[in-house]
């Protein structure tokens, strides 16, 4: 569990430090302004880590300054923000001052909050394609050290594809074919197998694209196409729900983003960004339960044994594959569907140590 604790105060000239406390003349804005704080979760994001971050930021009005200061200070599992605030009057008699002060409050404080925030997300942004301290601690490790294909193969066997795939910029990208599925390099899969697992994937589209995080994959079944499709797995749809098609088809959307292909929609409210953004996809294996998730949310979740889950199936394309879905482990792909398509940040953490080498 992560804790959070907010400070606010007033500052001892004299000592030349902050003081934590209650403010005599300004501490009702004080407490304003740190409770409006508090409200947007002025906050260390789970999963990053962090010795020590300093953030100012200063609102300037005709007849006050605002200074906002945070010192952010971590530990293994805890994330303290202490926060100073310094209400400065510009000019005039200090009633007047207070009483200008306490009546602009409302339509300032949420603006300086939103700022901050703004501001402290940014001093604590991770750099992609790393790991911190605690998620290292945690047993995370990177798929993608985002400057080499290490770690990843051609699904159709042999080294990494020549084309169709391209590392760039921090990525490892599909390349423009025209939408065929696996026609051109093919879909790439970790070099190893994982059973028990937490997944996570940055993933980005371009306009009407379509690809697919696969998981539980059998490279034995290559069944569509004469063997140019891509392998039987689990999938994470990757879509672009408003231009590609793939959307409208299915049962109830189980063919749109975040959803488990062609069997569990995802929730209709998911929090998608739009294309052209960054969204985070989540996948946890624990035994015989699943879940999908989209950027910090829980979409979907599965029991594989559950006889819903085994009407699902049968409805499914896949139930002309008897063994589809009680694999213990398989392999992760990453789809080649022709569209450009961009990955990043992909990392993995075992639960109970449970793998298996190739």
């Amino acid at each position: 569990m992560i804790f959070y604790r907010y400070y606010a105060g007033s500052v001892d000239d004299n000592r030349g430090r902050w003081n934590p406390g209650y403010d005599p003349i300004f501490g009702s804005v004080l407490e304003t302004l740190v409770s409006e704080v508090t409200k947007y979760q002025l906050a260390i994001s789970r999963g990053q880590s962090f010795d020590r971050a300093f953030v100012s930021h200063q609102l300037v009005l005709p007849t006050l300054i605002y200074q906002f200061e945070a010192v952010a200070v971590g530990a293994q599992n805890i994330r303290c923000v202490i926060a100073r605030v310094v209400v400065q009057p510009r000019s005039g008699p200090m009633r007047q001052r207070k009483a200008t002060m306490l009546l602009r409050m409302k339509k300032v404080h949420a603006l300086v909050a939103l700022s901050v925030s703004f501001a402290v997300s940014l001093a604590f942004a991770q750099k992609p394609n790393t790991l911190t301290p605690k998620e290292k601690a945690d047993g995370w490790r990177l798929l993608f050290d985002g400057k080499t294909t290490d770690g990843w193969r051609s699904a159709r066997g042999g080294g990494f594809p020549k084309t169709g795939w391209a590392v760039k910029d921090g990525t490892i990208t599909v390349t423009e074919t025209g939408g065929e599925e696996s026609g051109n390099g093919g879909d790439i899969v970790t070099t190893r197998t994982y059973s028990d697992f937490e997944l996570s994937v940055d993933f980005k589209t371009s306009p009407g694209a379509n690809s697919g995080i696969m998981y539980f994959v059998d490279l034995n079944l290559l069944p569509w196409k004469n063997g140019h499709g891509s392998p039987i797995g689990f999938e994470y749809q990757v879509l672009d729900d408003a231009l590609h098609p793939d959307a409208k088809r299915g049962v109830n959307g189980d063919r749109t983003v975040a959803s488990l292909y062609d069997m569990i929609p995802a929730a209709a409210d998911k929090p998608i960004k739009p294309v052209g953004e960054w969204n985070t996809a989540r996948i946890v294996v624990h035994g015989k339960h699943g879940e999908h998730w989209l950027n910090g949310v829980k979409v979907l979740e599965y029991d594989r044994d559950s006889p819903k889950f085994k009407a699902i199936l049968a409805e499914s394309k896949y139930h002309v594959f008897p063994s589809y879905g009680q694999a213990a482990s398989g392999y992760i792909l990453l789809q080649d569907h022709g569209f450009p398509v961009w990955f990043r940040n992909i990392k993995i953490r075992e639960i109970r140590g449970g793998a298996s080498a190739d």
